[in-house]
């Protein structure tokens, strides 16, 4: 399972790495009460091809989202909400 905590507009931490052709979980721990986060994985930084896209969630929560295998390599993930501020990378080897 990955873990990736939402917390004063940020995301911590901002690489997460999974197995190339392995199904996971990332977890979604929304510290930032009464505001809304979801995490969004995409095969890019234009965000136009999602991947998975999770529900919105208004903090203080903790969502489980089920990600199918992707291949090896480098996508780009963000909050929807905060798209600008809240991004990072999954390395997936």
């Amino acid at each position: 399972m990955l873990s990736v905590v939402a917390e004063d507009l940020r995301f911590s931490p901002t690489t997460l790495v999974a197995e190339a052709d392995s199904a996971f979980t990332v977890e979604l721990d929304n510290r930032d009460r009464g505001i809304p986060h979801n995490i969004a994985i995409y095969r890019d930084s234009t965000a136009a091809d999602p991947i998975l896209v999770g529900d919105i969630s208004i903090g203080e929560s903790r969502t489980m989202h089920a990600a199918d295998p992707l291949p090896a390599g480098s996508y780009f993930f963000r909050c929807d909400v905060h798209r600008l501020d809240m991004t990072g990378v999954l390395e997936v080897r």
